[in-house]
């Protein structure tokens, strides 16, 4: 049997095969950054208990050196990386070439052990008694020893001040932190009792480091720290196709996601816990500026978010939104408006130089039909010039409507601001829509007020089309009941000196209505509702649509009310200021 005894290899035994089963567990973690740091933690205390089982069982001091060579090769990383991963947990990230430099030591440490034999700088003597491993150290053991405190004194801090806030704060992750400076605390009472040899030869220390995993896996387990907080944000902001950007309050680098540092230079340039120097991101990190970055050919805008400790701000998130395609869209949209302006500007020259075209034969037309009827002596032939005179009136209205229309798209249409007397327009109007109104059998209602003898200052020509183009529209649509006017002025406050009216107008009908599913589309150019069952109904289909964008003209709108199968309302009101005469 060694001399070391049984019950000291069983328990090295047992300490050895539990690290083989904590790697197993955490291979199955995730792998991100804290899954990865842990596993290579318990990798290296697992060679450093197995270095240790097997140096307890060494016979020689050959086969002893090899365990010891075995050992170091856990035990001088396994604090380096344990440190690393309390720091991770903490929230804090050794820069970059610290981290080199510290990894780069205990590699130098281990090729000290494993080259003893050339040099004195690690062990000045080596042997084996009573089946322990006896030696006397140099001056870089003495280092390393300093190096190993440095760590396990950062790991203690850091995970002490953890546990000290979640206990202060009450917070819900308060036993797994517990759990973690347990763990912690434990190797360091380790190494003290390895500094003062209480066991004798024994050494505690691969001891230690085991617990000390246990108690990570009790964390984890416990409330999912490492699994979850952690890994989470390694999961998802590390993975993340946005760019996200941590900057603390000194407007350092913190952190950057993989994203972030692929399309931002100046991010891939600066070293973490560095001052960033693109005033860009640090404007929009700190709010100043809302404006989208461009980068790389893409477009981004940036969102942001505090993040610390309590009250207290920590720093500041940048995320940066990819809106490229957005852009792309607005462009293209741009592009197809500009292109459908200047096809709309062609199309509305084109019909202005049609309707000129026409008009000018219409008028031949017109005059040649005066002529007709002034010598027709057959009542036939002056039915027949009758025919044509309306034919051509419609018709002149239509292209009328028509160039209208274009230059109300172009801009070019403006009001003609004149006095007119009201009682006049009401009555050239109703003069007009009579014959249309009664030659198809329907009575014809008209409601004015007293004050229709006031003059206004407006444009009267315009305002009778609109009346005119609505009730020429309820007398299409009705076929039997009647037809309704009805002018309504309300006097306004004085204004600046000046007296102001509002002349509202009301035509109503008894006809075939509209149904709500048409409504939208009412005042649509060259529209008419319900074309198949109104087929025999004359007209362009523009009467609805001048009336309204005439009434735009003059800042008002079309109100239409109306019940399927039982008739229609249409009204609208329009400010008219008194005019005086000089």
């Amino acid at each position: 049997m060694p001399e070391a005894g049984l019950p000291l290899i069983l328990l090295q035994v047992a300490i050895t095969v539990f690290c083989i089963s904590t790697m197993a567990y955490l291979v199955r973690l995730d792998r991100t950054r804290t899954s990865m740091l842990l596993f290579l933690n318990m990798a290296f205390i697992f060679f450093m208990n197995l270095g240790y089982l097997l140096e307890l069982i060494s016979k020689e001091i050959s086969e002893l050196m090899i365990a010891v060579r075995l050992e170091y090769v856990g035990s001088s990383f396994a604090f380096a990386i344990g440190m690393i991963f309390v720091l991770h947990y903490s929230g804090i990230r050794l820069p970059a070439l610290l981290t080199a430099i510290i990894i780069s030591w205990h590699i130098f440490v281990v090729i000290l052990v494993w080259t003893y034999e050339h040099h004195n700088l690690f062990y000045t003597k080596v042997a084996l008694s009573n089946g322990f491993f006896e030696k006397e150290t140099g001056i870089l053991y003495s280092i390393e020893a300093l190096v190993v405190s440095a760590e396990l004194a950062l790991m203690l801090f850091f995970s002490a001040r953890d546990f000290v806030y979640a206990r202060q704060k009450r917070a819900e992750d308060l036993r797994p932190r517990r759990l973690v400076f347990i763990g912690v605390a434990t190797s360091v009472i380790g190494q003290i009792l390895f500094a003062f040899s209480v066991f004798g030869n024994f050494d505690p220390i691969p001891l230690s480091e085991a617990l000390l995993a246990f108690f990570f896996l009790l964390a984890i387990r416990d409330m999912g720290i490492f699994s979850g907080k952690n890994l989470a944000h390694d999961r998802i902001i590390k993975t993340l196709d946005e760019p996200v950007i941590i900057i603390d309050n000194d407007k350092r680098l913190v952190e950057a996601n993989d994203s972030a540092r692929s399309i931002f230079e100046s991010v891939r340039k600066t070293k973490e816990f560095s001052r960033l120097s693109d005033e860009r991101l640090l404007l929009a990190s700190s709010g100043s500026s809302t404006e989208e970055i461009f980068e790389g050919g893409r477009f981004f805008r940036p969102e942001t978010m505090s993040f610390g400790e309590g009250n207290e701000e920590g720093g500041i998130a940048l995320i940066l939104f990819d809106v490229t395609k957005e852009h792309e869209h607005i462009e293209k949209a741009r592009e197809l408006k500009e292109e459908a302006d200047r096809i709309n500007s062609t199309k509305s020259v084109f019909l202005q130089e049609m309707s000129r075209e026409i008009i000018k034969p219409l008028d031949q037309v017109e005059e040649i039909n005066r002529e007709m009827n002034r010598f027709a002596r057959e009542r036939r032939v002056a039915e027949y010039s009758n025919d044509i005179k309306k034919a051509v009136t419609r018709l002149k209205e239509t292209v009328s409507g028509i160039e209208d229309l274009s230059r109300i798209e172009r801009g070019e249409l403006s009001l003609n601001i004149e006095p007119f007397n009201l009682n006049e327009l009401i009555s050239n109007v109703a003069n007009i829509a009579r014959p249309l109104i009664e030659g198809k059998g329907l009575s014809f209602r008209i409601s004015v007020p007293d004050e229709v003898h006031i003059r206004f200052l407006g444009d009267a020509l315009r305002l009778w089309q609109v009346m005119n183009n609505l009730l020429s529209n309820a007398v299409k649509y009705t076929e039997e009941g009647f037809v309704s006017l009805s002018i309504l002025t309300e006097k306004l406050p004085l204004s600046e000196g000046k007296q102001y009216y509002l002349l509202s107008a009301v035509v109503e009908d008894s006809g075939i209505g509209i149904r709500k599913a048409d409504r939208d589309s009412l005042f649509e150019k060259f529209r008419r509702i319900e074309e198949q069952r109104n087929h025999e109904v004359e007209g362009s289909g523009l009467g609805l649509s001048l009336a309204a964008e005439y009434l735009a003209l003059m800042g008002s709108g079309i109100t239409v009310e109306s019940e399927y199968g039982r008739g229609s309302r249409f009204s609208f009101s329009v400010k008219l200021e008194e005019a005086h005469d000089e």
